[in-house]
Formats: C-alpha cells, sequence, structure tokens
C-alpha cells in the first residue's frame, strides 16, 4: 500500500459542484408510501460534513493507493430472495472492478447464496475479484474475519439494532437468514481505518452514525414488527454514511467521484453496463427486492430509471475540467 493523493488535490468549496451533483443525483428518492418516503435528503444531510460525500470518500480512498479494499454486501431471504437481492451486489461489481483497474487488492465479503450471482456478474467482465463467504454463525459477528483489510466498505449490508437484530425496511427480523457482520466493521472503527457505510433504507451498515435523528425519521425507527421491539435502525455507525436512493447507486457515485478525481475516465461505470448487469443478475434469479420477484428493476425502479442515473454520473465526471469558450 501507498499514501499520497495520486493527483487529488483539496479543492476549494467553489470547485466541488461536480462531486456536489453526483451526491444530488444519487439521494432522488424512489420509495413507496409506507417506507419512509420524503426522509432521504434529511438522512444525506445529517451524514454529510462541509463537503460532498462522494468526494470524501473518493479523497480518503485516494490516499491509500493499493489499499486491500473489503466490499460487504449481500441480502438474501429465504423464499423471497433466495439468491439475494440486486441492490449490493451490483454496486459492489462495479465499484470494486473501479478500484481494482486504480490498483487496490479487492474483496468481497458476502454470504453463499450470493455466489451463483457474482460468478454471472464476473463473466460479464472478463474478470474476477477475490470472494470471502460470510458465516451466518460467527460468534463474533465476524470481528476476526479478514484481518489485513485496509478500508471497509458496506453497499446495502444490515446492521445490528440494540438488541442484536438485523431488520428488513418493513420491520420485520432478518436474524439467520444472513451473518451479523458488526464486528468487523467495529473492528475496523476502533483501528481508525477507513470504513464507509452506504444505504437506503436505515437499517444498513453506517446508519448507527446518525443513529437517534435515523429513529426519528424513519417508519418503523423506533418500534419494529418483531419481538425485540427496538426499530430497524443500527447501531452499528462507519466513518461515512453515505444515505442513497437506491444503494448501488451510491457506489456508483464513488466510482464516478474515484474517476472525476484521477481523470481515468476509464473506470467509469456506463449505462449500457447497468442494463447488462442488471439483466445479468436477473438471469441467476437475483431479484428486485422491492416486489421479490426476478425482473429487471431494482428497489422496484426500472432499470432504464438506474441507467439513466448513471449516464448523469458519466457524464459529470467526464465534464469536471470542462470550460466555457462561449463567444456570446
Amino acid at each position: 500500500m501507498t499514501s499520497g493523493t495520486d493527483g487529488l488535490q483539496p479543492l476549494p468549496q467553489a470547485d466541488l459542484a461536480t462531486w456536489d451533483n453526483m451526491d444530488r443525483a444519487v439521494t432522488v428518492g424512489f420509495r413507496a408510501v409506507g417506507h419512509s418516503r420524503g426522509s432521504l435528503p434529511l438522512l444525506y444531510d445529517l451524514a454529510r460534513g462541509d463537503e460532498p460525500l462522494s468526494y470524501l470518500i473518493a479523497q480518503e480512498l485516494l490516499q491509500q493507493r493499493g489499499a486491500h479494499v473489503g466490499i460487504l454486501t449481500g441480502a438474501a431471504v429465504p423464499e423471497y430472495l433466495p439468491n439475494g437481492e440486486n441492490d449490493g451486489p451490483l454496486g459492489a461489481i462495479v465499484l470494486g472492478n473501479a478500484l481494482k483497474a486504480l490498483g487496490y487488492r479487492v474483496t468481497i465479503l458476502t454470504e453463499s447464496e450470493l455466489f451463483r450471482v457474482f460468478d454471472e456478474l464476473f463473466g460479464v467482465y472478463g474478470s474476477t475479484l477475490d470472494i470471502i463467504e460470510l458465516d451466518k454463525n460467527d460468534a463474533a459477528d465476524h470481528a476476526g474475519t479478514a484481518p489485513d483489510l485496509d478500508a471497509l466498505i458496506s453497499i446495502e449490508k444490515l446492521g445490528s439494532n440494540a438488541k442484536h437484530v438485523m431488520h428488513g425496511a418493513t420491520g420485520v427480523s432478518r436474524n439467520g437468514t444472513r451473518a451479523h457482520v458488526d464486528g468487523l466493521v467495529n473492528r475496523l472503527n476502533d483501528a481508525g481505518k477507513l470504513t464507509v457505510g452506504i444505504g437506503d433504507g436505515g437499517n444498513e451498515i453506517g446508519f448507527g452514525k446518525i443513529y437517534t435523528e435515523a429513529r426519528e425519521l424513519l417508519d418503523y425507527g423506533k418500534q419494529c414488527r418483531c419481538e425485540c421491539n427496538d426499530g430497524i435502525v443500527t447501531i452499528t455507525g462507519t466513518k461515512y454514511l453515505f444515505p442513497v436512493g437506491v444503494s448501488n447507486w451510491g457506489a456508483y457515485a464513488v466510482t464516478s467521484a474515484l474517476a472525476a478525481a484521477t481523470k481515468e475516465l476509464g473506470i467509469l461505470h456506463t449505462p449500457e453496463r447497468e442494463l447488462e448487469i442488471i439483466a445479468a443478475a436477473t438471469r441467476v434469479d437475483c431479484r428486485d427486492g422491492g416486489a421479490g420477484t426476478a425482473r429487471d428493476y431494482v428497489d422496484s425502479v426500472p432499470a432504464r430509471t438506474s441507467a439513466a442515473i448513471v449516464e448523469i454520473l458519466k457524464a459529470l465526471a467526464e465534464k469536471v475540467d470542462e470550460r466555457s469558450d462561449r463567444p456570446f
């Protein structure tokens, strides 16, 4: 691992418009009635510091060129999402490949139910990333897993509430369906390493950063529908929390932020590739989490809408240094 910004220079506040607009593009909410509609901008404002979150995350990653970055993802539910949902793995493959192209070592951490999905996505990209299987019964919540990680990015990965229960956005318990990973995240937090939480519901790793406020803002925030009766918001925080409309989009924004900062535009995600990977996930029954069916939607958002978000992010990165020479 090497240190240094490698071309990324701190920018005056006035020059952060590109990254600010990236954040704006991915914090458009598409929640249905009854799913905390309208809370996303408030959550984002609570999580943001003085600079856009995509910029802050990219800047810190670029200070650790060559680092070993772990990406947590995976949300399986027997019967409804037997091979997981497509929000999370798609963001992981896009950001993971971008980081790999920039010289990072990347490891995906996920449950075995997602392995088939990643095999299909690796086929689309024509290359692989390392994968570690997450044990659903790890007594230490994976505190000892992947001991050589330098940084950890969580994309649509549930965290535990104060009673050690993971929840879906609808307030039901997800314990037993996937691995608790709070121990892994807290290990890196305690070591002062970079941790990033990307999520869209308040129940994902990272939202512990704004725990008290999120409990007030979210449906089922303080009172869930399971016997724990403690709400869906996780107590597990991260250094950076990036609340977004669809978790994949947060990973795409970080990818575009990295491309804009380094001028390595070849790492950019494209709308054509977005449609391709959504279709690839559907082929192996990795489902739309909004409906629990295998279709070309993500969190009930049509594939073409996700592709449009990707096009906006791509255009912003490509125009980061553009200067107008308009003569009138």
